[in-house]
């Protein structure tokens, strides 16, 4: 697996199966068939819809967190734009091949940004 990926996956409000099976739900074709296409074997037409389900709720649900937080101002300004321009950087970076040390950076700074968008690195949460 991709190691931004893995990293992104472990902070996500998304499990690997939810996130895989979104991932499929995209793509052409009949449900049965992307409903076979899951690594951990195939799946009922009902199993791939239900986890699904799940994985677009707790997308939503972190959309709406953001969205809470920013109405009630505790959110720094500027920071969405800034989340906007680090998803940005996150879709380039998966373009290139990075090194050991490249891909530490990036997750550290993946890091430093959400505590600091949190409030967590300057309390401000």
């Amino acid at each position: 697996m991709d190691p931004l990926l893995e990293f992104l996956l472990k902070r996500a409000s998304v499990t690997q199966i939810q996130f895989e099976t979104m991932v499929l739900s995209k793509g052409e074709g009949r449900l049965g068939k992307k409903a076979s296409l899951r690594k951990g074997g195939p799946v009922s037409k009902g199993s791939f819809w239900r986890t699904l389900r799940q994985a677009r709720s707790n997308v939503e649900s972190s959309v709406y967190t953001v969205l809470l937080m920013s109405y009630a101002g505790l959110i720094p300004s500027g920071k969405l734009n800034q989340l906007a321009r680090v998803a940005s950087l996150v879709q380039e970076i998966r373009k290139q091949d990075l090194g050991k040390e490249d891909l530490a950076r990036v997750e550290r700074a993946a890091e430093e940004f959400v505590q600091e968008f949190s409030g967590r690195a300057k309390g401000y949460l």
